[in-house]
């Protein structure tokens, strides 16, 4: 469970990277937009993030592995418009839901980790999950920037949406198989 959990979230937050070299691109050059505009996509994202986060307590009563794989899921799907022609309005509901979505991940993955390390072991376990977070992020972010150069920054929000439906999926194909 723990290799699992930490494959996920290693995953999940190297998909993210290229959205924070994408979004200010695509709000610029894109929506032809502000950095005003660019502050509300982010003051939206937070709003939803926070909401997210208090639902983290209630989400913790269903069953862990496919509630984290429907905030994979989630998280990839609301990021799609971004990717897509649309409008505004439309672009700012999907961020705001997704963030929605996203926001408990972090409540919920630590306590899958508390859970499932040995006593003896959590905090090893906790500094194995800050190490590999800490690098898959910025990594994520250092792809962005190719990633913009050669697809755009609409291109790159769907690749990361795409990867990420993908990462969802390939999670649910790996815990049917260890059911049967």
């Amino acid at each position: 469970m723990l290799p699992g959990l930490l494959a996920l979230s290693f995953v999940f937050y190297l998909l993210y990277g290229p959205v924070e070299v994408a979004l200010p691109v695509h709000v610029a050059i894109d929506l032809h937009g502000s950095a005003a505009l660019l502050g509300v996509f982010w003051a939206v994202f937070g709003v939803g993030a926070v909401i997210g986060e208090l639902a983290a307590p209630f989400l913790r009563r269903w069953r862990v592995w496919p509630t984290m794989t429907a905030i994979v899921l989630g998280w990839g799907l609301a990021l799609t418009p971004l990717g897509l022609p649309g409008p505004l309005w439309v672009a700012l509901a999907a961020f705001f839901a997704g963030a929605v979505i996203w926001g408990p991940w972090m409540s919920l993955s630590m306590a899958v980790l508390q859970d499932a390390s040995p006593p003896g072991a959590l905090a090893q376990v906790i500094a194995a999950r800050g190490s590999l977070l800490i690098l898959a992020s910025p990594l994520g972010t250092a792809l962005g920037g190719p990633l913009v150069a050669a697809l755009g920054a609409r291109g790159t929000l769907l690749v990361s949406a795409l990867g990420t439906i993908a990462l969802g999926l390939i999670t649910v194909a790996v815990l049917a198989a260890a059911r049967h």
